[in-house]
């Protein structure tokens, strides 16, 4: 599935190595990922994780963040483990910047440790995930504590 939805970003504003992210390789490191594990981080466009999200998820609306865990079938032999691919949507991640009264990089910074979350295995489609995961992005550095949705501190 990486290659397919990677193929389809035929808009992506920049692609790079997730670990050259401080949050994120440093929530690598915290959540004992494999060492010298891979992952990879798009930056692109509201219309193109649009079109993945009614593709993968079934779901025709836009979204922040994306993720799409490597099968570990399709990884080489003696190759370090690749994690996955992690989508982040610029104009998205703007307005949540503007939204939260922080700078884009820090929202960046924080979807991206999202995505990395969903790749580890972590998921949010329930309250009780959806708590751990904010509860993770706080111990992180990642997410304010007065940025977590009432819903979830209770």
């Amino acid at each position: 599935m990486r290659k397919t939805a990677v193929e389809m970003l035929r808009h992506s504003v920049y692609v790079r190595n997730v670990r050259e992210d401080v949050a994120a390789a440093a929530a690598l490191e915290r959540l004992a990922a494999p060492p010298a594990a891979g992952v990879g981080l798009v930056l692109t466009t509201d219309e193109a994780l649009r079109q993945l999200n009614r593709t993968y998820r079934g779901q025709d609306q836009a979204t922040d963040v994306l993720s799409f865990a490597m099968d570990p079938g399709d990884q080489e032999p003696g190759e370090p483990p690749y994690l996955g691919d992690i989508l982040v949507s610029v104009p998205r991640a703007a307005a949540g910047a503007s939204l939260a009264g922080h700078p884009l990089a820090d929202e960046l910074g924080l979807l991206a440790v999202h995505g990395l979350l969903h790749l580890l295995g972590h998921e949010d489609d329930t309250a009780a995930g959806a708590a751990a995961m904010y509860r993770l992005e706080i111990e992180l550095g990642v997410r304010r504590p007065d940025d977590v949705p009432d819903d979830l501190t209770s």
